[in-house]
């Protein structure tokens, strides 16, 4: 493997994901895994001159274009009410399909063994219904 583009992020600057979005009209010539943008998370220092237990950090969304990282970001987005969660790593695809699992597990059955192990019938029962109405549904068919 080789690297051909990079983009080193400032100190304190913390990566938290990234998401490829293509092109929606392909360049010819350009290799379809850069050919668009990266979309990427960071949670980010506000005020790196303050002591490290004293920093204060802002979420941000950075856009790259995926074949020129070296030229760093094309657009920077933040707002006093962007707050980040916990954020999945994400895979780029060539396309999106449908897994194709070897085995399945009942989910009523599985699920129905750890409910009955609630001592409390009124929070079993309760549970139950819940799983019988909200989740049961959407999961087996």
């Amino acid at each position: 493997m080789e690297i051909i583009d990079f983009y080193q992020l400032p100190f304190d600057y913390n990566l938290r994901s990234v998401q490829f979005m293509p092109r929606q009209q392909p360049r010819a010539g350009v290799v379809p895994s850069r050919d668009g943008y990266l979309l990427c998370t960071l949670l980010n220092v506000v005020e790196p001159q303050k002591p490290l237990v004293e920093r204060l950090y802002q979420p941000e969304i950075w856009i790259f274009e995926a074949d020129a990282l070296q030229k760093g970001p094309i657009c920077k987005l933040t707002h006093p009410d962007l707050s980040f969660a916990f954020t999945l790593h994400s895979a780029w695809m060539a396309e999106a399909q449908t897994p194709q699992p070897s085995y399945k597990i009942a989910i009523r059955e599985d699920y129905n063994a750890l409910l009955a192990k609630f001592w409390w019938p009124l929070k079993r029962r309760r549970l139950q219904r819940f799983f019988d109405k909200y989740v049961y549904p959407y999961f087996e068919g």
